[in-house]
């Protein structure tokens, strides 16, 4: 049986490009970080805006690209980026959007109906749902407990008494149906 070709097209930690290499010995992972848009902060999937590649940069990442079946991430993480590639690599079988929101992203890239049932793609929905629905109670709990108040008495070293808010007996407006709803 031969290899499975996996190209990375988003930063990713190193421990993690071999967790994935690791799954078995027919995956072959091909991830060049250099070839990548730097990112403009930690967990940027599209990297630093207007970044364009120099000829033979360029060159080599087109053919990364056109070696996978499995792709990690989407080029440029656009809708751009996705029609390009399914359309430019006959070979690609499978491509994970990193977003939970991918649904978007494929829908604004205009795939045929032809590519949708060559090209599987699926997204990362439900991987982020807890830690943004405890972001949403951090920020809840933040404005009712006067956190900057707070914070400023801390560095002034200054302690009073004073009343804060509850949560207990508030309403709270949950948008949406998804995992951090």
């Amino acid at each position: 049986m031969s290899n499975v070709v996996v190209a990375i097209a988003t930063p990713l930690q190193h421990e993690l490009v071999a967790w994935i290499a690791q799954v078995d010995d027919r995956v072959e992972v091909l991830y060049e970080p250099d070839l990548l848009p730097p990112p403009r902060y930690p967990s940027d999937h599209r990297g630093q805006l207007g970044f364009r590649r120099e000829e033979e940069a360029q060159a080599r990442w087109d053919e990364l690209l056109a070696s996978a079946e499995v792709l990690f991430g989407l080029p440029g993480d656009s809708p751009e980026g996705l029609r390009e590639i399914v359309r430019r690599s006959e070979r690609l079988r499978w491509v994970h959007a990193t977003a939970a929101g991918a649904g978007e992203q494929l829908a604004a890239a205009e795939l045929t109906p032809a590519e949708l049932d060559r090209v599987a793609v699926t997204s990362s929905a439900g991987v982020h749902a807890v830690p943004l629905a405890e972001f949403a109670l951090l920020g809840m709990l933040a404005f009712a407990k006067g956190l900057p108040r707070l914070l400023r008495d801390k560095a002034e070293r200054h302690w009073d008494h004073y009343v804060v808010d509850e949560l207990r007996g508030r309403t709270v407006l949950v948008l949406g149906l998804g995992g951090i709803g």
